[in-house]
């Protein structure tokens, strides 16, 4: 991968974490202490696992979009059902087992 491709990929990663740690806070009332984030972080790693696989199993990492059509779609759609499922599932799997 090029050093832009690497640069896309982090900057998706980031805007990823920074949705999940605002879905915490807003679930919280926007309290949100270091406690809840020292407890939430497996699951927020889980999650940045989980959107690489994905981002890069379905080719979004790749370019900058200027026009996009259904399919498109319907490849994000698919990258954050996977990202979600994945996540859930392997924190089931360290967790509670």
């Amino acid at each position: 991968m090029r050093g832009r491709v690497w640069g896309q990929l982090l900057g998706d990663c980031a805007l990823i974490l920074a949705a999940s740690v605002l879905a915490l806070a807003q679930r919280h009332d926007f309290a949100l202490t270091l406690a809840r984030l020292t407890a939430a972080a497996p699951y927020l790693l889980l999650s940045l696992l989980t959107a690489v696989i994905s981002l890069v199993a379905l080719g979004i990492h790749r370019s900058i979009w200027r026009h996009s059509d259904a399919r498109d779609y319907e490849r994000i759609a698919m990258a954050a059902l996977a990202t979600v499922i994945g996540a859930v599932a392997l924190g089931f799997v360290v967790n509670r087992l």
